[in-house]
């Protein structure tokens, strides 16, 4: 009966690979590059957060040493502050290239979830054969 669930199993992969190849662009692939998008808001925020903490502990520190110098220690928290908004920049471009079905690829979608936008997915997806619907 293993061999047996196996063999089905094996059947079945087999089909979906193959529905795949047919359909280059699947629903499933917006719900990839959203994720995507979540997750560069989601993570340069909670680096920004993280960043502006430890600065924080660092102004504290430096006020107690040197008082005088507490403005020159706000600067990594305007810093932080930076990153979040890049993170969400970052989503809104990423959210932005989300399109139907018809036109985002199962390979956007992986790009978009992966890479999330940074310098080494544009050419990637400027690519001719990624813009081609037999991708």
């Amino acid at each position: 009966t293993l061999s047996r669930s196996l063999l089905r199993l094996h059947s079945l992969a087999q089909q979906r690979l193959a529905m795949e190849i047919d359909n280059p662009c699947p629903v499933s692939a917006a719900f990839f590059g959203m994720i995507g998008s979540a997750a560069a808001l989601v993570f340069a925020n909670l680096g920004a957060a993280y960043g502006t903490a430890k600065s924080g502990v660092g102004i504290a520190a430096s006020g107690v040493v040197n008082p005088n110098g507490i403005m020159k220690s706000i600067i990594p928290v305007v810093m932080a502050g930076i990153l979040g908004i890049y993170g969400l920049i970052i989503a809104v471009i990423i959210g932005g290239h989300v399109t139907g079905p018809s036109d985002y690829s199962a390979f956007k979608g992986y790009a978009h979830l992966v890479l999330q936008e940074t310098p080494v997915c544009a050419p990637l997806l400027a690519s001719p054969r990624c813009m081609s619907a037999s991708f």
